[in-house]
């Protein structure tokens, strides 16, 4: 909601009061249809639905509002959940364009999405508390299906979260801080968010990954299965979890052309701690492979 008030809704509509917007359905339809023009029919109605949810709030606490919807006029684009994805002969120029992004947390934001295929709501999201140095793996909180999600992370997904936590203030309690709102500042990349969580699936299909553990990687609940149940599973299924994840990180790794190297050509891993670890409790596992 921030996201699309900020592009979307408080520049054109600040200064209007509420019962003028309601008064003017015709204007807030054409504004519908431009937004679906600049940012695509699935922005625009998320936009649409955004303004009447806060109208009806505004509503129960105002009797003189009218009762008409600003939104009346407006008839709802037809929506396609799209399929893209980084094909296998483009990864090396996402790499190229990754490599040109110059804040560090924004490049390893992009990196991390690729290598896990989390939803990139749930990532912007992740805070440093979520993620488990000794168990090596990282909980989504309230995800979409609507459970925490514990996945483990490859060591190639470490040096990403490495990445990110060098560059991170003190005393930071996200990992990706200031990506939770949309913007286009990474527009050089061929594909990024939801596209790369599709890119991570395509990597499961071409490496066989069974389908069950793919759609834990996923986050997604299982069709058909009990909610009781999935928790007995995650753990029967905890190693062959980890070695899919290590199979698919590497094969990501191998496709972007990127080389983990030794202590003094890593690049993404500092020399020293930096000051979120020294604030955090030191972790017993083996320090994250860096990637150069």
């Amino acid at each position: 909601v921030r996201s699309l008030s900020r592009l979307y809704l408080i520049p054109p509509w600040g200064k209007w009061p509420l019962a003028d917007m309601s008064g003017s359905p015709a204007a807030v339809r054409d504004w519908h249809i431009q937004v679906t023009k600049d940012a695509g029919p699935t922005t625009a109605n998320r936009s649409v639905q955004t303004m009447r949810a806060c109208y009806k709030h505004a509503a129960k606490l105002n009797r003189s509002l009218p009762i008409a919807f600003p939104t009346s006029a407006v008839v709802m684009n037809a929506e396609k959940p799209s399929q893209k994805a980084l094909a296998f002969e483009d990864f090396p120029k996402w790499k190229e364009a990754w490599d040109k992004i110059e804040a560090p947390i924004r490049k390893a934001y992009h990196l991390f999405c690729l290598l896990s295929g989390c939803r990139p709501g749930e990532l912007a999201r992740l805070r440093w508390i979520d993620v488990h140095d000794n168990e090596q793996s990282f909980t989504i909180p309230n995800a979409k299906a609507g459970r925490d999600i514990v996945l483990p992370y490859s060591e190639e997904i470490a040096a990403a979260l490495r990445m990110a936590r060098d560059a991170a203030k003190e005393g930071a309690e996200l990992v990706f801080p200031g990506l939770s709102y949309i913007d286009y500042r990474d527009a050089g990349l061929p594909v990024k968010g939801q596209a790369l969580r599709h890119t991570y699936r395509t990597i499961c299909a071409d490496l066989e990954i069974d389908e069950l553990i793919s759609h834990y990687l996923m986050g997604h609940a299982p069709q058909g299965i009990s909610q009781k149940y999935i928790a007995t599973l995650i753990l029967q299924n905890g190693p062959a979890m980890r070695a899919a994840q290590e199979r698919i990180s590497k094969r990501i790794v191998s496709l972007l052309g990127l080389k983990l190297g030794g202590h003094h050509d890593a690049p993404l891993v500092p020399d020293t701690p930096t000051r979120v670890e020294a604030s955090r409790k030191k972790s017993k596992a083996a320090a994250p492979v860096r990637i150069a």
